[in-house]
């Protein structure tokens, strides 16, 4: 009931004058004294009177940024956390690419550590393309896909889409090098990571080499 609410929750509101106005209303319409418009019937005019018109107004800001002002990518991880915080539920988390509009800083200082933090009592499941995600926030399972002749010399064994899972410690290169099993199975995660999250391993040479480490 309107009365019955707590006035500390809008304090901005005048219950009494409110809930009177609301009487006054009523009485009209069952006394026939109100002119219809929009509603045919007294019933529809009750219905709309006692309608609740109360919401929740939310600001969301981090440290001093306000979500308005936020980029897209600071205001949809944001967002993310808000949502993953407030929800009671223990089913598992599907997450499509969240680092979309990220840099590789917030991914790794923000995304990858609320990640971490989560994963303790949630399972989340992520579809990234980035490598800061699947190394840094400790993945136990890596599922890695392969479309058939989307990648020069990066063949299937058998069928257009072909999946291999494992954890990161799990390295071999051309283990059947003479046999032909397949891009996927030809090496480890590991080596499958690097060779589509890194660019491969002369790839990440080169970046190791330019940043002097």
């Amino acid at each position: 009931m309107l009365s019955d609410r707590d006035n500390n929750y809008l304090p901005d509101v005048n219950f009494d004058e409110h809930l009177n106005e609301i009487k006054k209303i009523l009485d009209l319409i069952l006394e026939g004294k109100v002119t219809y418009r929009k509603y045919k019937e007294a019933k529809d005019s009750v219905k709309a009177l006692f309608k609740d018109e109360f919401f929740d107004y939310w600001e969301l800001s981090i440290g001093n940024d306000e979500i308005a002002n936020m980029s897209p990518g600071k205001a949809n991880l944001a967002l993310l956390k808000l949502l993953i915080e407030l929800s009671e539920s223990n089913c598992p988390i599907l997450i499509d690419q969240p680092e979309d509009n990220l840099d590789n800083r917030s991914i790794y200082t923000d995304l990858v550590q609320f990640i971490r933090k989560r994963k303790e009592n949630r399972q989340i499941i992520i579809v990234t393309h980035n490598p800061n995600i699947v190394v840094g926030a400790d993945s136990e399972n890596v599922i890695i896909a392969n479309q058939n002749g989307q990648d020069k010399n990066r063949e299937n064994k058998s069928f257009r889409f072909e999946y291999v899972n494992g954890a990161l410690e799990n390295t071999y290169a051309n283990k059947n090098e003479n046999v032909e099993s397949g891009v996927l199975f030809s090496m480890g995660i590991r080596e499958n990571v690097t060779e589509i999250l890194e660019g491969g391993r002369e790839a990440f040479k080169k970046r190791e080499e330019k940043y002097g480490f």
